[in-house]
């Protein structure tokens, strides 16, 4: 090593340089710009901007949020993007075929964890244990919401996708 020059011996002590994580606002900003000149006017306003700045400190991966958020949109054939389109997608690559067939069944309306239960046991066999265990994992992972709501016959578990 001694034997480099000086201009050699730097490509091997490579200095380390810490970049501070950026603020939600600034993320935003960041966003709002890439927005403004890569999207129609209108398909993502500043408020949805706003929610993707929230979810990452990493503009990478908030810039790719917003992408993965358009596409989907676009699929739909929906004119803006909208909550429902970013929700999950930080998470959703991390998700096992389960997890993503209950998250999918709520997006598509079912609220009641018995109709929810039903709906994804047409497409896979799961025990109810099974299938509570997997909704109070997607509650603890901010997927989901989960509220108790007594019935005349009973209780129920009211489910929803966290705002």
């Amino acid at each position: 090593m001694h034997q480099l020059d000086t201009k050699n011996r730097s490509l091997f002590q490579p200095e380390q340089i810490q970049f501070k994580n950026y603020s939600a606002d600034q993320i935003s900003q960041i966003l709002a710009a890439r927005a403004s000149v890569g999207l129609a006017d209108g398909v993502a306003s500043q408020a949805l901007i706003k929610i993707i700045a929230g979810q990452s400190s990493d503009v990478r991966q908030a810039l790719e949020i917003l992408r993965q958020s358009v596409l989907k949109a676009e699929q739909e054939g929906s004119p803006r993007v909208e909550q429902r389109h970013i929700h999950m997608q930080t998470l959703v690559p991390e998700l096992d075929e389960r997890e993503s067939l209950i998250l999918q069944t709520v997006r598509n309306g079912s609220t009641e964890a018995g109709t929810i239960y039903d709906q994804c046991c047409t497409t896979q066999q799961m025990s109810y244990s099974t299938f509570y265990r997997t909704l109070q994992k997607l509650k603890a992972m901010q997927l989901l919401d989960i509220q108790q709501v007594g019935k005349q016959q009973g209780r129920t578990s009211t489910v929803t996708l966290r705002q």
